[in-house]
């Protein structure tokens, strides 16, 4: 799960590339939902379509939505994943 990351930094890149090969999934937890991934989209690393098939879910929500009472059909989505 990756909560607010900006995709920017290299080293990170790096382990969500090297996880790509292996089967990362990942959940993205950030105000701009998926679209958060796009300065990691444009680089290509892993290829766009590997690295789109990692994400398998994705939430425009705050955490304290998310965990209060605000919104359960996001938390729904979060506990789907974590079972996972």
């Amino acid at each position: 799960m990756i909560i607010g990351f900006g995709f920017r930094d290299e080293h990170i890149k790096k382990a969500i590339h090297d996880g790509a090969e292996k089967g990362l999934k990942i959940f993205v937890v950030d105000p701009g939902g998926v679209d958060a991934t796009a300065a990691y989209r444009s680089a290509a690393i892993p290829s766009q379509s590997q690295f789109q098939n990692c994400i398998i879910g994705a939430s425009r929500r705050t955490l304290r939505e998310t965990f209060g009472d605000t919104d359960r059909v996001e938390r729904a989505k979060l506990d789907r994943f974590l079972e996972d």
